[in-house]
């Protein structure tokens, strides 16, 4: 057995190496021995090392196997934490562009409030003025028609003075007997 010295890293890892040769039968094996650690989130750069030491063993104990999984495990944690953080930020995005939209709507809203304000005001200035124009034109139909009865009168009197000239042309002869 030939063992390689034991690195301790603030007393977290162990490991050691145990090639045999025989003739008949080859194999190499690491044992990886590490203490439980309750505040480790990510792989150490020490279990990165141990991980790449043994990259050439055929036989991987279960310990070694363990520590694979849990570099594998924090990969797809940090995946997982960057999947969210993507969905947080995006969620953020699609708030602020709902609250953007609801701003814009009611700014819309309110132009169309003033919008029908105005065709409501201009309905009732045009209302107002077709009501005058109307009580005007009824006015110019009357002063027409009296003006009509006004000349009628004027040429029946015009005729009546003339009839009554004529008369008096005819009775002034009278007047000089």
């Amino acid at each position: 057995k030939q063992a390689a010295p034991a690195r301790r890293a603030s007393g977290t890892l162990t490991y050691t190496r145990d090639t045999r040769d025989n003739t008949s039968n080859t194999a190499k094996m690491a044992f990886i021995q590490q203490k439980a650690s309750t505040s480790r989130v990510n792989p150490t750069q020490d279990d990165e090392q141990v991980l790449e030491a043994l990259v050439g063993f055929d036989t991987v104990s279960q310990s070694t196997l363990l520590l694979k999984k849990k570099k594998e495990m924090h990969q797809v944690d940090d995946r997982l934490d960057d999947a969210k953080d993507d969905y947080r930020r995006r969620g953020d995005a699609c708030e602020l562009r709902r609250k953007e939209f609801e701003k814009r709507q009611e700014e819309m809203r309110s132009q169309v409030s003033r919008f029908e304000k105005f065709v409501q005001e201009n309905d009732a200035k045009r209302s107002r003025a077709e009501a005058k124009a109307k009580g005007e034109k009824r006015m110019f139909l009357q002063k027409v028609q009296e003006q009509k009865r006004g000349e009628e009168e004027l040429s029946r009197l015009k005729v009546e003075k003339d009839k009554q000239a004529l008369r008096l042309k005819k009775l002034s002869s009278y007047r000089e007997f």
